[in-house]
């Protein structure tokens, strides 16, 4: 049976299609928009602005993640900010937060990651701090995106947390705690891996992995950029792609890298990456 990867939020089977969403570049205005006229009918429309209001500091989630920047560096990686992953990891019926924390140059030559936070729901929109007790609060590297899925197939969803140079598999003991898999899992790949996503491409009822990757950054590899006359971080066109990863799940929470098997091709920059069964 195929299970459901809560980052994608559809349900995933044989057939699966992977969209990856590249970085930003410029285009005329109004391309690729639908061609609209004074008597298209949109006058006829009614507009129904929705309505927001910010609960966070109410509901008790007080976090803030790092990207660098006040280090004055003008990296690349300041670019990005972190995601944002919902899941139910007690398996009490309510969605829990958990935030990866980005993070910062001190006087190494690589970023060092920053703790994340995972906020437990009590009931009623109020939330509490339990990154700690629940061990997914430490990260070594600078982290990105987060995403979850059953990789063990036990019935409690896992974690995968992506970022620079590294990869972090929290699997879900099932008693309110995780406990770091990563090196066993497999999923030792040292990129600068953005986003990610779950699904059977297989059909075997498995999940399988993919990674979208950005680009070639380092020190070694930092150019000095400005724009209207100022240093400013330079833009995606300026590195090398960073080629996408696909790894194919064998049900007991372990992976096998399969990208040139299923025929991925190589380049590109990818931000972020959908996974549906069309």
């Amino acid at each position: 049976m195929p299970h459901r990867s809560v980052c994608s939020q559809i349900l995933l089977g044989y057939g699966i299609v992977f969209t990856i969403v590249s970085g930003c570049e410029s285009r005329p205005a109004g391309r690729g928009a639908p061609d609209q006229s004074a008597d298209s009918g949109a006058a006829s429309i009614v507009s129904t602005a929705a309505q927001f209001r910010d609960v966070a500091e109410d509901a008790g989630i007080h976090f803030v993640p790092r990207n660098g920047q006040a280090a004055g560096h003008l990296t690349i990686l300041e670019s990005l900010g972190t995601g944002a992953a919902l899941l139910d990891y007690d398996q009490d019926g309510l969605l829990d937060v958990f935030l990866p924390g980005g993070g910062e140059f001190t006087q190494t030559p690589e970023p060092i990651g920053l703790p994340a936070a995972l906020f437990r729901n009590t009931g009623e929109l109020k939330f509490s701090a339990v990154a700690a007790a629940a061990g997914v609060d430490s990260c070594a590297f600078y982290s990105h995106g987060a995403c979850v899925g059953d990789v063990d197939s036990d019935g409690f969803p896992d974690l995968l947390v992506t970022g620079y140079r590294g990869l972090l598999l929290y699997r879900n003991r099932g008693d309110g705690t995780f406990v770091d898999e990563t090196n066993a899992s497999g999923l030792t790949l040292r990129s600068w891996s953005t986003s990610s996503a779950w699904g059977d491409a297989n059909g075997d009822g498995v999940l399988d992995l993919y990674l979208a990757n950005y680009v070639d950054w380092s020190f070694e590899k930092h150019p000095v950029c400005h724009m209207q006359g100022h240093r400013d971080i330079c833009a995606p066109k300026v590195f090398e792609p960073l080629s996408d990863k696909f790894y194919l799940g064998h049900g007991d929470g372990t992976f096998r890298d399969a990208t040139a098997e299923v025929g991925l091709v190589a380049g590109g920059k990818g931000l972020g990456v959908v996974a549906a069964d069309l």
